[in-house]
């Protein structure tokens, strides 16, 4: 259950990052689109990486009763 889940979120992402750079392409002057391709990718790679140590602090210091 947990492979499946996590396959429709990989395509959920996969969908919000064409939509995205879609959107930049779209609304961004071309010589100012390296610069917000960079920004929005940067936050998407920041977030890979603090969402499973964040999620760590969770489960190490707040337990799981938290959530209830």
């Amino acid at each position: 259950m947990l492979i499946i889940g996590r396959a429709i979120a990989g395509l959920g992402c996969s969908g919000l990052t064409n939509g995205l750079l879609t959107v930049i392409v779209g609304a961004i002057a071309p010589r100012k689109r390296p610069l917000y391709t960079a920004v929005a990718m940067g936050i998407g790679q920041i977030g890979i990486v603090l969402g499973p140590v964040i999620g760590g602090l969770f489960t190490e210091h707040a337990s799981w009763r938290w959530c209830e």
